[in-house]
């Protein structure tokens, strides 16, 4: 019954996961839109995706290098 479950689980997530990029896809209309956002991201948005890259990056790296 978990098993089923859990298949049911990542069943609905894979589906909504590509519903919602369908409906969301097609909004940018060049390159550069895409990889700036339209210029329309308030800063604070941007400064928490550039510490979260930063940190994601530093964890990847030195987390097996200490292990």
């Amino acid at each position: 019954m978990s098993h089923a479950v859990d298949l049911a689980v990542i069943v609905a997530y894979l589906v909504a996961i590509a519903v919602i990029g369908l409906k969301l896809s097609g909004r940018q209309r060049s390159a550069t839109d895409y990889f700036t956002g339209e210029r329309s991201l308030p800063w604070w948005a941007v400064m928490f995706s550039i510490v979260a890259s930063e940190t994601s990056t530093r964890t990847v790296i030195s987390v097996p290098g200490v292990a």
